[in-house]
């Protein structure tokens, strides 16, 4: 019914059927774009689990770790990172880079789904 109202789909009376889904992760996304920085500078970064449709798959709570890495550089300050999945995404905040190096990149990781890495950055 194309280009039908919602009301006069569901009926007059307003009964619907509800239906829950059960979406896995197939993937990781790093939502953020990574800015060049000055050493020592914290940031954060964003990732989303997702679904091979890639939407936010909402009921992952697993554990991201996150990484940088670079030639020449080192891993964030206090090693890897990680993060509990909430609703389909974590929050890393407060990350620092201390080795100054050309071509970082951040590299998230889980469990039962695909890694995702970021664009590249320096850090001066």
């Amino acid at each position: 019914m194309l280009g039908t109202p919602a009301s006069a789909i569901v009926g007059t009376t307003g009964n619907c059927l509800a239906r829950s889904f059960d979406v896995t992760a197939s993937h990781l996304a790093i939502t953020t774009t990574v800015a060049n920085m000055p050493a020592g500078t914290p940031f954060t970064v964003q990732v989303e689990a997702r679904d091979a449709d890639d939407g936010v798959a909402e009921n992952f709570d697993a554990t991201i770790a996150l990484d940088a890495s670079a030639t020449g550089g080192t891993n964030f300050t206090g090693g890897t990172q990680s993060a509990q999945g909430i609703g389909g995404a974590a929050t890393f905040p407060g990350l620092v880079l201390d080795t100054p190096a050309d071509g970082y990149s951040v590299t998230a990781s889980a469990a039962d789904a695909s890694s995702a890495i970021s664009n590249t950055f320096d850090v001066t």
